[in-house]
């Protein structure tokens, strides 16, 4: 066995817990400031659903995964094909996460994904909350690899690259890294699928619906406190 399962797990816990690092003590980092009591507040709403994606739904793609590496040799394998199977799994991958987030946002499919949007902050522990259909269209890009009987490192590699990308850059909302999937996520998808390359590259890239969603946010802000200032400039006549 090559217990990919395992390093799933444990890639997960790892970048998770670096997000809730970033959130509890440099807050400041993130796109979306959130404090103590609401990042409470963000796991618990997800927990129970993430632990039964991440522990209990992901176990049938690692079954698979390890039956197709039964009679596996990996003894005759040189360090070309290693690196050729090491490319194909880059471009492949970046791609097929991509084709697949956008497959997510089609007519036939959001009903099940739009649960990942309901959640009005992005934080890492959130990446695989959703329901099963939605998280099951995840686990084939973590475990694509597999199906080709790559060499197993270069798997273990991929599992821990995919989950930088989707917990670390897409989901963490740093202000380095998580502008480009903030805008997808603000706007329940129609833009920003997969990394800034590919969506330069298929047109679907924005870089100004975040600048618009923030300037009716302060302009709806400050609407409210004139309102509430008339209140009580009106109250204080009466």
């Amino acid at each position: 066995m090559y217990y990919f399962y395992l390093y799933f797990i444990f890639s997960y816990v790892l970048y998770s817990t670096l997000g809730l690092i970033n959130d509890i003590f440099i807050p400041e980092n993130r796109i979306k400031k959130i404090d103590i009591n609401k990042i409470k507040e963000c796991y618990e709403g997800v927990s129970m659903n993430v632990v039964t994606n991440v522990v209990k739904n992901s176990i049938p793609f690692f079954i698979l995964s390890e039956l197709m590496y039964l009679g596996y040799d990996n003894s005759n394998s040189g360090l070309f094909r290693y690196l050729l199977e090491y490319c194909v799994t880059l471009i492949v991958g970046i791609n097929l996460d991509y084709l697949l987030h956008t497959f997510k946002h089609t007519e036939l499919f959001y009903n099940y994904h739009k649960a990942h949007h309901t959640t009005p902050q992005l934080f890492g522990f959130m990446t695989y909350y959703g329901s099963v259909p939605d998280f099951c269209l995840s686990m084939i890009v973590v475990i694509f690899p597999t199906l080709f009987r790559f060499n197993p490192q270069i798997v273990i590699l991929w599992i821990f690259i995919i989950g930088y990308k989707q917990i670390i850059l897409d989901h963490s909302n740093t202000l380095e890294f998580g502008k480009h999937y903030n805008i997808h996520h603000h706007n329940k998808g129609g833009c920003n699928y997969g990394i800034y390359f590919l969506d330069n590259l298929y047109e679907t890239c924005d870089t100004l619906l975040i600048e618009h969603s923030k300037k009716d946010e302060d302009e709806n802000n400050e609407s409210g406190e004139a309102l509430n200032d008339d209140s009580a400039n009106d109250s204080a006549n009466d």
